[in-house]
């Protein structure tokens, strides 16, 4: 009976082993160390910028099981983590699973706790068949990378390192070593000003030049950074008739252009569209990459202008930027003369009208914005952007400037919640675009003087209003400054006459703004058109009463043209004096 009972069991347990052989025993899942065959670069000015998603597997061995448990998945990052709360406290964040037999399909959402993302609540099935195979894959997870500090040579890395744990016959606990996700670098490059239009490039091509007729009166060129001076004597504004028409076209060359801003991508993939900065988990309420074109040091009475047409890269076909629907605060509208050709979708803003025309920079005491977004982007070439800035005056109605206007970039928006957003980061600089200066009419009174029983009369002539119609001088206004060299000179050695009207002539008597001075006297009055006479004259004597006349002589504006002793038929156009004229 014993052996028997022996040989019974003996055969269960052979039973048992085959048992065991052919439906495998219970045994955790192995996980394989996740990696980012790829990692991006990302921009060091951004506080949302997304890393890329990663995937891991874990499995069963071909002749085992895995029983039902539960896990968690926690990330450490390198910098601290940014993903949008949905609804809170779940973030963006997620970690998306798939499986088979049988098949898992389970999305959880993570929560972030500065520079960690934990993924909570994993449900891990048992498994009905060998080998079962669990995939993870992670994203959405954006960084503040501001922290990073770039410099010259290998930029700094953001890392991630994973750790799992579960329950014993499920997925074991496992830490993985750190993974490179992604390299900063400053996303913009140095910002340049061109005061030509050669440089504004439409399709790689021309797309107009400006001459020395499109300027105002007086303005000069020059080289890459380097300002544009206007000498505002007239009226300046762009004209709509040299507008090019078509939305997808550049503006065409206008009066007016005080120079063109270069805005450039330090890396390729730095700007970028909606779809583009969009996470998988979450696209509403995210806009392209946008771009804040910031002025300052504008002088009173100036107004800028920039196009409200789609801008295209100069290195490449798919780039363009635009403005964006709240560039100012509202959506542009199209000014009078303006030619509507279309329309267009931002991502997170109402329809707006894209077209040939220009809108004005809202100034307040002298600073303003603009914003940009990149509308398409061309992710595999640096990407560079030339914009138009137009200035519009009333004849010299803006105040005189020795600083040029000042002009930098940065990503937009700073500060809030939005994605993507940004710092103005150091890199941002600030280059030195168009100075202003008013024209003037400067007189030269050969000798004038109040000694020895005589004095001077001096009559001055605002003749800026004349019978020629649009043909004629634009009528100005204002005063003049009468600087006086020789013997027995006033101090300050400046008078500062009252404003004259134009049309109208003031006269002045050099006893009464320098008693006892003999000399020479210039006047620079701060108008065009201005004409002097003097009347020296010893009346008062008793007898023997002399008397004389003289026109001042005319000495062009200087601040078009250096001052030159040349007569005119010598010297080239306007650079003469005109002496008794």
């Amino acid at each position: 009976m014993a052996s028997f009972t022996k040989k019974v069991l003996g055969l269960a347990g052979v039973a048992s082993v085959f048992a065991g052989m052919a439906f495998g025993a219970i045994v955790p899942a192995v996980c394989v160390a996740p990696t980012i065959p790829a990692p991006i670069i990302i921009r060091a000015e951004g506080t949302a910028e997304q890393l890329p998603s990663f995937t891991f597997t874990c499995t069963a061995p071909t002749t085992d099981r895995t029983a039902a448990g539960t896990a968690s998945l926690q990330l450490f990052l390198s910098l601290p983590v940014t993903s949008r709360v949905t609804t809170a406290p779940a973030t963006e964040a997620r970690l998306v699973m798939s499986g088979t037999v049988p098949a898992i399909a389970q999305t959880i959402s993570g929560t972030v706790s500065g520079s960690t993302v934990t993924f909570s609540g994993i449900t891990l099935p048992a498994s009905t068949a060998d080998a079962q195979t669990i995939i993870f894959t992670v994203d959405s997870i954006r960084v503040n990378a501001t922290s990073l500090v770039v410099g010259a040579g290998v930029p700094p890395s953001v890392t991630i390192t994973p750790y799992i744990t579960g329950t014993a016959t499920s997925v074991p606990t496992a830490a993985f070593g750190a993974m490179s996700a992604a390299f900063g670098q400053n996303g913009l490059s140095a910002m340049a000003i061109y005061p030509t239009f050669n440089t504004y490039l439409s399709g790689h091509a021309p797309a107009g030049t400006l001459t020395a007729n499109n300027f105002p009166t007086g303005t000069s060129t020059g080289t890459a950074n380097t300002a544009n001076s206007f000498v505002i004597c007239n009226a300046v504004k762009p004209s709509a008739g040299t507008l090019v028409a078509g939305a997808s076209t550049a503006i065409g060359k206008a009066a007016g252009l005080a120079f063109v801003a270069k805005i450039g991508e330090n890396f390729t993939s730095a700007f970028k569209t909606a779809g583009l900065e969009s996470s998988p988990s979450v696209t509403a309420l995210v806009n392209g990459t946008r771009l804040s074109l910031n002025f300052t040091n504008v002088p009173a009475g100036v107004t800028l202008y920039v196009p409200n047409a789609a801008i295209q890269s100069t290195t490449s076909n798919t780039s363009t930027i635009q403005l964006a629907p709240w560039a100012n605060g509202t959506a542009p509208t199209t000014p009078t003369g303006g030619v509507t050709s279309g329309s267009a979708l931002i991502a997170g803003g109402a329809p707006i009208a894209f077209d040939n025309s220009l809108v004005a920079v809202t100034l307040t005491a002298g600073s303003g914005s603009v914003i940009f977004e990149a509308i398409t982007a061309d992710q595999n070439t640096l990407d560079s952007f030339n914009v138009p800035v137009y200035a519009v005056t009333t004849a010299n109605v803006p105040s005189a400037s020795t600083t040029g206007i000042g002009v930098s970039v940065n990503f937009a928006p700073v500060g809030v919640t939005t994605v993507p957003n940004f710092i103005v980061a150091a890199n941002s600089n600030t280059v030195t675009g168009t100075t202003f200066s008013t024209c003037t009419t400067s007189l030269l009174f050969p000798f004038v003087t109040n000694q020895s029983g005589f004095d001077t009369g001096i009559a001055i002539s605002n003749t800026s209003t004349d019978p020629f119609g649009t043909k004629g001088a634009t009528a100005q206004a204002g005063t003049c400054s009468l600087s006086f060299y020789g013997s027995g000179a006033p101090t300050p050695a400046s008078v500062t006459t009252a404003n004259v009207a134009t049309g109208t002539v003031i006269t002045q008597i050099l006893s009464g703004v320098a008693a006892g001075f003999q000399g020479y006297m210039v006047a620079q009055c701060n108008f065009q058109y201005a004409h002097g006479f003097a009347f020296l004259t010893n009346a008062a004597a008793s007898n023997n009463a002399v008397a004389q006349g003289y026109l001042a002589g005319v000495i062009p504006d200087t601040n078009q043209a250096n001052r030159a002793a040349s007569p005119l038929s010598a010297a080239a156009a306007g650079t003469g004096e005109s002496l008794g004229n």
